[in-house]
């Protein structure tokens, strides 16, 4: 396997705030429709605000994973 080829295959993002994070989502729905991607790792997931706020975040967040899942058969890993 040439090395090359397999860092040209990995994309990555680093997010700077709750609000970047989803942008970043986003802007993975446009690179997988025009490129083969399999695996997204969901690092450090960011919260702001008060409970009820995160709350209805953390769960719009997962529910863009899940439709990332379902439209483009993508394993995601969240780790924190």
């Amino acid at each position: 396997m040439d090395l090359e080829i397999v860092l040209d295959n990995i994309s990555i993002a680093r997010a700077f705030s709750t609000y970047h994070q989803k942008d970043i989502l986003v802007e993975a729905v446009v690179l997988m429709a025009a490129y083969r991607h399999s695996f997204i790792i969901a690092d450090s997931f960011q919260e702001c605000g008060k409970f009820a706020d995160r709350q209805a975040y953390r769960a719009r967040y997962l529910r863009h994973l899940l439709k990332l899942v379902d439209e483009f058969g993508v394993v995601v890993v969240m780790t924190n």
